[in-house]
């Protein structure tokens, strides 16, 4: 569950540093992701190219790509509505993660 939580956290990161990681994106799709990953997009993100979320997401098998309607760049400061969404999609992505590996142990 916890490689999970970090591909949240680290891909955000990757894919919305605006080209500064492409070398990492491009190791990583070239050496194959193997673990669940979920990609959040803002609809209206003013920041962050979404057809490269986008790109990536497609080449990425094990990635879930999620597409927040009215929102922002920074999702989680959004309104109460939006921000409900974005964190039942988290837990949700991780329920399933956690429930796969536990079948996969028995």
């Amino acid at each position: 569950m916890f490689s999970a939580l970090f591909s949240v956290i680290c891909f955000s990161l990757i894919l919305n540093s605006e080209g500064f990681f492409e070398p990492v994106q491009a190791a990583a799709l070239q050496n194959g992701i193997k673990i669940p990953l979920i990609i959040f997009e803002a609809e209206k993100d003013d920041m962050v190219d979404n057809c490269g979320i986008e790109k990536f997401a497609k080449k990425t098998k094990t990635a879930q790509l999620v597409r927040m309607k009215d929102s922002k760049h920074e999702i989680f400061n959004a309104g109460e509505a939006v921000r409900d969404s974005y964190y039942r999609q988290i837990f949700l992505f991780l329920n399933h993660v956690y429930t796969a590996q536990g079948r996969m142990n028995e």
